[in-house]
């Protein structure tokens, strides 16, 4: 065997043994030590005659090499020669080497530590399974969320409330940005970061999932995943938690994020009640959807869904008030609007939106309330004789227009394929113009399992509409709304927003000198680029937002999911801004907000709140105090929660 191959041989196995860990790095450097030690004070026992004995010499060697000290006391040329080149060696390999291996080992361990493999031992906490758009916002709004965890916790027993979230890793980068998203309320105590993969059982385990109160499964978007990829992980995670072991059988409440519906159904048959799935696509679709139809609903949409700011839903028992009738029941909540009842009939719950005031309530309902606060809605026995109700006349004209719709989408992604869906649920005529670089036999590919009725005609186009030949080929003032929707093709919502921006500028050119713009409805990814078109009239919709909003809600309040199900859905109640004079109301009168409440139900509607301004700069006031007088003008429209009885069943022509 050659040198050269020997000395390979030696170096692979010396890389091989100090991969074994620290206590064999110390064990080479020890070796190396007193391999030194012995040369050293062999040499200066040989060359002196300072030693009586050879070992002497070696643990004289040994001293210099651990203690720089000694090195003055030595006398002789020789011997201080060998003494200096024995410090220095100590420097170099018992020192140095020792500290590195100690930094190193400390480093890992910290390491390890940081990136949270440790298992936790917790009961009651709520656990985030995965790190995806939706992460940030949603601890977010779960730490905001006071007024609501409080009463979360009390329903549970108890006393204080720990996030966890599981992460394929966790950096320290990952912890800084959640740090800073969730600001002033973050608490390293209450908020663990532990990381591993959702599909694993081990990770699982690893959070304590089986004894947490509320399992969050959000949707995980991704250029490389479809829809079906993204559900079928959530399916799996599901399954390994049905087949961890547990102290008892009963799963906790999970609310996972869906894209599909039968992937939901199959979900549902292995979880059964433990299962909250909220329908991500759809829902968004929805939201675009109406708000192309009523245009301002965006800004509603926000309010609703935040715990920070304005008006938000609350579900109250109705414990003191079995029996009376949805008017009466109204009374007893002077801070707040009542929206609508929620009835269980076995294991299942109905949400009824814009009760009739004759909808009398029995023991079990529960209340769906718009407040600014949770106090606004403890009932409160009126303090004088309930009026006698509104006298009920013909339902007003649909806010549901038959009138054709024409639509004009820049961008495609799924979603586009959701929104085309929830269109068809509508007998709305709608002309959809689609104009997007993804060639058009993709598109087809992908609409080809919707059967669309023949009031919905889609139209492909290619082009890249960042480009103004592109935009001026088309007339896009022609139309009457215009969607720009967030893609899914980039690695990030701020690339995918950087593109979208664009389209707007580019939008906004060709539309700002005309007399009557179309509306203008877009969707972004990142909330950190909705500031930036404050400036351009129109809707911004932030869906990861608003998914992350509605899912800490659905967290907090389960049965809040079937009521936004109702709410953002096709069928039953529908809210729309409506102009007074279409309740018999004459502008430039003054009237307080019970009037207008009395005005709205007497056309079997609820009012939501008011809303002031032209499009270019509108004000809301969502649930405003029953005593408030407003000046009605042109421009002041009534926010509405209504039901088109007399015309849903000539206008709905299916069930999304």
């Amino acid at each position: 065997m050659s040198r050269s191959r020997i000395a390979r041989w030696l170096l692979f196995r010396l890389e091989r043994w100090i991969q074994h860990g620290w206590l064999a790095q110390l064990t080479v450097a020890a070796t190396l030590v007193v391999l030194i030690a012995g040369i050293g004070g062999l040499t200066a026992w040989g060359t002196t005659d300072a030693f009586d004995h050879p070992l002497v010499a070696i643990w004289w060697a040994f001293l210099r090499m651990t203690d720089p000290g000694y090195l003055g006391d030595d006398q002789g040329a020789m011997l201080r020669t060998v003494s200096v080149a024995v410090t220095m060696a100590g420097y170099v390999l018992f020192m140095g080497s020792l500290v590195a291996i100690m930094t190193q080992g400390l480093h890992r361990r910290i390491a390890t530590l940081e990136r949270g493999l440790t298992p936790i031992a917790a009961r009651g906490h709520v656990v985030i399974l995965g790190w995806t758009d939706r992460t940030l916002d949603l601890m977010r709004e779960l730490v905001i969320s006071r007024g609501r965890v409080k009463r979360f916790l009390k329903r549970r027993g108890l006393r204080s409330l720990q996030l966890v979230i599981l992460a394929e890793e966790i950096t320290a980068a990952r912890r800084q940005e959640l740090a800073e998203h969730v600001g002033r309320m973050w608490d390293v105590d209450d908020i663990v970061l532990r990381s591993g993969r959702v599909l694993d059982a081990d990770a699982l385990a690893r959070v304590d999932a089986r004894q947490a109160a509320t399992l969050i499964i959000p949707a995980l978007r991704s250029a490389s995943l479809d829809r079906l990829a993204t559900d079928t992980r959530v399916v799996k995670t599901l399954m390994t938690l049905r087949e961890m072991p547990a102290e008892t059988e009963t799963l906790p409440t999970i609310v996972a994020e869906f894209t599909q519906p039968d992937s939901q159904s199959v979900a549902e048959s292995m979880t059964g009640a433990a299962l909250e799935p909220v329908e991500s696509d759809r829902t968004l679709a929805r939201l675009l959807a109406q708000t192309t139809r009523h245009p301002g609903l965006a800004v509603l949409y926000h309010e609703l869904l935040s715990n920070d700011r304005g008006a938000a839903l609350y579900v109250q028992t109705s414990t003191h008030l079995d029996g009376r009738s949805a008017y009466e029941a109204a009374a007893w909540f002077p801070s707040a609007t009542l929206v609508g009842v929620i009835r269980s009939s076995g294991n299942e719950a109905h949400t009824h939106l814009n009760p009739p005031p004759d909808f009398q309530l029995t023991p079990g309902d529960r209340l769906v309330l718009l407040a600014h606060a949770y106090d606004d809605t403890l009932p409160q026995p009126p303090e004088s004789a309930i009026p006698e109700p509104p006298s009920l006349v013909p339902p007003a004209p649909s806010s549901r227009t038959t009138s054709e719709q024409r639509i004009v989408c820049f961008g495609w992604s799924a979603q586009v394929v959701s929104l085309i869906q929830e269109y068809s649920s509508y007998a709305t005529p709608v002309h959809l113009t689609v104009v997007s670089i993804v060639s058009t036999a993709r598109r087809r590919e992908m609409l080809n399992e919707l059967t669309l009725p023949d009031h919905v005609q889609i139209v492909h186009q290619g082009g890249d509409y960042t480009r103004a030949a592109v935009l001026r080929r088309l007339d896009v003032a022609a139309y009457d709304t215009v969607v720009l929707v967030g893609s899914d093709r980039f690695a990030s919502g701020e690339e995918a927003d950087a593109r979208t921006l664009m389209g707007r500028l580019m939008v906004h050119t060709q539309i700002a000198s005309c007399a009557t713009p179309p509306a203008v409805v877009v969707e972004l990814m990142d909330a950190a680029n909705a500031p930036l078109l404050r400036d351009y009239p129109g809707d911004v919709i932030v869906s990861p937002a608003l998914m992350s909003r509605m899912l800490a809600q659905v967290t907090l309040r389960r049965e809040l999911g079937g009521v936004m199900s109702e709410l953002f859905g096709p069928d039953g109640a529908e809210i729309a801004f409506h102009a007074a004079s279409r309740y018999g109301l004459s502008s430039d009168t003054e009237h307080t907000t019970h009037a207008l409440q009395r005005a709205v139900a007497t056309h079997h509607g609820t009012l939501l709140g008011i809303r002031h301004g032209t499009a270019a700069d509108r004000t809301l006031h969502l649930n405003p105090p029953n005593d408030t007088t407003w000046t009605l003008d042109a421009t002041t429209e009534l926010v509405v929660l209504a039901t088109d009885t007399a015309t849903d069943n000539a206008l709905h022509t299916s069930s999304s």
